[in-house]
């Protein structure tokens, strides 16, 4: 396989209309894992960061594309049952892959067919329309889940062909419904696009050097899971505004219980404040983007998948503020510019604040597992 054939299923998008969660083929060390790792709903946290985001200048809160998709996680994620499942969530969140190529699902009767179980009730005949529906849609289901798997297999092979390490045992936290059983693991599309990330930067960055990262972007903190676990010795910062930053709290507080400083410390640190020195022995501390003003440590390395390009005219403020605090600058971008995605900025806006900032490209890498490549990690340095 050449190409990425989950973007094919895209075209299939009109006949699926709703979806509910459906999971097989979990191991008993998988359940247990889910068991042991259970999400802690913080209703009080989440309404806490709701009123710090209302007062906040607007520079640091969603751009127009993720605004309403902001205010309406603050609503939902006030009902505990959709935190514990934020990963197979059926609305847009940004950190879940609710999407028409997520054939985990076993769709829900669509506006169609219960259409046609009403006539059927008054017309015999509707009995032979609905049996045909049901063949044709049972066909498409099963060969776009075939599709599925193989797109998914097939980033499995690329990543483990690429590392000598291991691809780590999905945990399962959030519920995921996007991923498939390989070698008795479950494998989700996100965990293996984190994965895909640190493999892209292994052959430039000796993580045993690395001893601080900062992320802008964070979501629910995928990557930062990744890579904490193969580093234990690394600390991390998880930057986002709320909602996602609430859930990325929640998430890594789960995977790492009493090693995270969460927001109700950091939300009132200053000028005066270490950020490093604070954390101790903690090795993950959540932290506002607004408090990016304050931050008075050198950090490592700097890391954001895509999120700068849709930030409008607030990505050199951003950019300038938060990566200029960090010897090495990792970017994963979207190729493809505004013209077909709907970004903000194409890829060479940022290399050029980067550039500005005294950076030097040191690494450049396209996504070779689409034809052709809509993404390209680049690795920059300071020294």
């Amino acid at each position: 396989m050449s190409h990425d054939v989950s973007v094919l299923l895209y075209i299939y998008l009109p006949i699926i209309e709703d979806t509910t969660v459906v999971h097989k083929g979990c191991s008993m060390k998988t359940i247990d894992n889910m068991k042991k790792l259970a999400l802690k709903p913080d209703s009080e946290l989440l309404n806490l960061m709701k009123e710090d985001y209302g007062k906040i200048d607007n520079i640091w809160k969603a751009t127009k594309a993720w605004n309403t998709t902001a205010e309406n996680l603050f609503k939902y994620f006030q009902n505990p049952d959709n935190v514990l499942n934020f990963r197979s969530a059926t609305i847009k969140t940004g950190i879940s892959t609710a999407n028409p190529t997520n054939f985990c699902r076993i769709p829900k009767p669509s506006g169609i067919s219960k259409m046609l179980i009403e006539l059927q009730k008054k017309i015999p005949f509707v009995n032979k329309v609905i049996y045909a529906y049901e063949q044709i849609g049972d066909k498409y289901i099963a060969r776009a889940r075939k599709l599925y798997e193989d797109s998914i297999a097939f980033r499995f092979q690329f990543i483990r062909e690429r590392t000598p390490e291991p691809i780590l045992e999905e945990f399962m936290i959030g519920n995921p419904d996007d991923g498939v059983m390989i070698e008795g693991n479950y494998c989700s599309v996100r965990s293996l696009g984190y994965h895909w990330l640190y493999c892209d930067i292994l052959s430039h960055i000796d993580f045993s050097n690395i001893q601080s990262i900062l992320e802008l972007g964070s979501g629910y903190g995928g990557q930062a899971e990744i890579i904490l676990r193969k580093h234990p010795h690394i600390r991390y910062v998880a930057m986002d505004i709320p909602p996602w930053l609430y859930i990325a709290e929640l998430y890594l507080k789960a995977l790492f219980p009493n090693e995270v400083i969460g927001y109700r410390e950091t939300r009132k640190i200053d000028s005066e404040t270490s950020l490093l020195n604070l954390m101790k022995d903690k090795r993950i501390a959540i932290v506002p983007p607004w408090k990016s003003y304050f931050l008075v440590d050198q950090f490592d390395l700097f890391w954001n998948s895509k999120s700068v390009q849709e930030m409008n005219e607030n990505a050199k403020h951003h950019i300038s503020l938060i990566a200029k605090k960090c010897d090495h600058a990792f970017f994963h971008v979207y190729k493809v510019g505004e013209q077909k995605l709907g970004l903000i900025h194409p890829p060479e806006y940022i290399n050029e604040i980067v550039a500005n900032l005294g950076f030097k490209e040191v690494m450049r890498k396209e996504c070779s597992i689409t034809y052709p490549p809509a993404s390209e990690s680049v690795l920059y340095t300071q020294k």
